[in-house]
């Protein structure tokens, strides 16, 4: 197991928990490292949407560039989980392994390409053209597939978290609108 230039205790402080967050964390980074044979790289920053998630660039011993990623947040992993499944690739990352019991998902590494915004002749009717044709098919299901969080409880977060977005949080481009 490779684990240079990572601080697995970079996470978020939450009300003084960082520590045993970030022990968790650490073990069950390091148990999905030795399951999968991984090599980590580097670990991506962490953003507003993903608080005390661990994510980083990883390579499988064939080479194959990776992305791990291991979440305290159990159930809203095998939420993922099971929308990566359904999705199969099409329009999101692709699902290489799963491990729902420790929050760790290894996905394909997609590397970006031409940002919609850089792209010459395209005005916002076209670029959301793109974006809808791009989105995974499973969006346009009305129906709650199993293990899959529905969009009302997914939206219902930015209620939850009204205030703090409100307030200003780095990453957010401007507040949260009232009702």
């Amino acid at each position: 197991m490779v684990l240079d230039n990572v601080d697995l205790a970079n996470v978020a402080d939450v009300e003084g928990e960082v520590r045993l967050i970030a022990q968790e964390l650490a073990d069950r980074v390091a148990a999905l490292v030795d399951r999968w044979k991984l090599r980590l790289e580097a670990r991506f920053p962490e953003t507003p949407g993903s608080p005390r998630n661990f994510v980083a660039a990883v390579r499988r011993l064939d080479g194959t560039p990776c992305v791990l990623k291991v979440s305290p947040h159990l159930e809203e992993t095998r939420s993922e989980i099971a929308a990566l499944a359904v999705w199969g690739g099409d329009g999101a990352a692709r699902l290489l392994e799963a491990a729902p019991e420790l929050g760790g998902i290894l996905l394909e590494r997609i590397e970006p390409g031409t940002m919609l915004a850089r792209m010459p002749g395209l005005d916002d009717d076209d670029a959301t053209r793109v974006t809808a044709r791009s989105a995974p098919p499973a969006l346009a299901f009305t129906r709650t597939r199993a293990g899959l969080i529905t969009l009302e409880s997914w939206c219902a977060a930015f209620d939850r978290n009204r205030q703090a977005l409100t307030a200003g949080v780095p990453g957010f481009g401007g507040a949260v609108p009232a009702r």
